[in-house]
């Protein structure tokens, strides 16, 4: 039998058991949020390296590899469509092609270009991800492709 005293104590475990509950839940949704975007985002900047190492980003000047940027953000070399991971943008991504010491190529005032022993890097320095809980941050991420792999995976299929 029960007592006056203890008559709305169901009702006080039961909100002290939803808050923490709440709170686990959103919990759980924000850090699958930040996995998908973080694996979309290296998965896009690993896939315009990729295209960029096979199909000529053949110095560091923006406009020879602006395809291959076009392919990290539109999945499309011609940047036709929409943007596949919200907030990127073409302008926010940075391309470099380096020798194998890890020299920057300088583009086209240099006699440098792009050879087998080159590898592309698409990086990204500041991608906002916005979750639920947390607040907003920046993300930095960036692939690279070796130019010498892809060009002959090209040639000996």
């Amino acid at each position: 039998m029960r007592t006056n005293n203890e008559s709305g104590q169901a009702i006080i475990e039961s909100a002290l058991i939803f808050v923490v509950f709440f709170f686990v839940i959103i919990g759980t949704i924000d850090l699958g949020q930040w996995l998908f975007f973080n694996d979309t985002l290296t998965s896009r900047l690993a896939v315009g390296a990729r295209y960029g190492a096979v199909h000529g980003c053949a110095s560091a000047l923006a406009t020879e590899c602006l395809p291959a940027i076009n392919m990290a953000v539109y999945g499309d070399p011609t940047g036709a469509g929409a943007p596949i991971l919200a907030n990127l943008t073409a302008a926010s991504l940075t391309a470099n092609v380096s020798t194998h010491l890890g020299d920057p190529l300088l583009g086209a005032a240099s006699s440098l270009i792009a050879n087998e022993d080159s590898q592309v890097t698409l990086s990204v320095a500041d991608y906002p991800v916005d979750l639920l809980l947390f607040p907003k941050f920046h993300r930095r991420a960036s692939a690279s492709a070796p130019v010498e792999w892809y060009q002959c995976y090209a040639r000996c299929k």
